[in-house]
């Protein structure tokens, strides 16, 4: 689907011209909408509409719904490709084996993308369900609630604890060296950190561990340093402290 059918789809869901300049980047128009605080929404909340060619469906989506899971900022997020329109749940952890498995489908609406119009029917469907009229009276919010309200949700944050404890526990049965373990992992942590904020390129952390150089992420940690003299100011270690098992 084109830029052009893209901007055919968000006007039929009710959107202005004006709103459409103003809030669509690439592959993604951003609607906010304040709402009061509720159950599952709290103050301003943005409701992502992300275009996905068919081909690029399934491996597209798991990334996009990796990222704002980890960003831990938007509920829910809608998916639009050439067949079919996806209302996904952003609370849901991301599933590699199936992007759009039920748990993280809120629902789904079908329409004919390589129509001059939408079916009538289909097109009211989906703009009483996920569409401006929709989100600025509040239905889309009760809907994804009712929708929501058996589906087993897994906060970022506590899935993040869990992995951090289980990767502590790997490491100490490979070399029992508490405090180098406690170390390597903030500093890890804090890397990531720094490519979530565009000051590294996505994946740098992963591509310097790929490599099984210690010393080229020894490296990274005093590029940090260079950049400010006050992170890991009293925390050091060497290389061959760190081993690739």
């Amino acid at each position: 689907m084109s830029q052009s059918k893209f901007t055919e789809f968000l006007a039929n869901l009710g959107y202005s011209e004006e709103d459409i300049s103003q809030n669509l980047e690439r592959d993604t128009f951003s609607y906010l909408k304040p709402i009061a605080t509720e159950q599952f929404y709290a103050n301003d909340i943005c409701i992502k509409y992300i275009f996905i060619p068919t081909a690029n469906l399934t491996t597209t989506v798991f990334e996009k719904h990796t990222d704002l899971w980890n960003e831990n900022r938007e509920n829910v997020f809608v998916v639009v490709s050439e067949q079919k329109t996806y209302l996904l749940n952003a609370k849901v952890k991301p599933n590699i084996s199936n992007p759009l498995h039920k748990s993280i489908a809120i629902e789904n609406f079908s329409y004919e993308i390589n129509s001059d119009v939408f079916a009538p029917e289909e097109l009211k469907r989906l703009k009483e369900t996920i569409g401006k009229d929709s989100v600025d009276s509040a239905y889309f919010f009760d809907f994804v609630i009712e929708k929501t309200k058996q589906q087993k949700t897994s906060e970022v944050d506590k899935d993040l604890l869990l992995n951090l404890i289980q990767l502590r526990n790997d490491l100490l049965k490979i070399q029992n060296a508490q405090e180098t373990i406690h170390l390597l992992i903030l500093r890890c942590l804090f890397i990531k950190y720094l490519e979530d904020r565009g000051i590294y390129e996505k994946d740098y952390l992963v591509n310097i561990l790929k490599t099984g150089s210690a010393q080229r992420l020894i490296n990274a940690f005093e590029q940090i340093k260079r950049i400010n003299g006050d992170i890991f100011k009293y925390d050091e270690f060497a290389s061959d402290e760190i081993h690739k098992d």
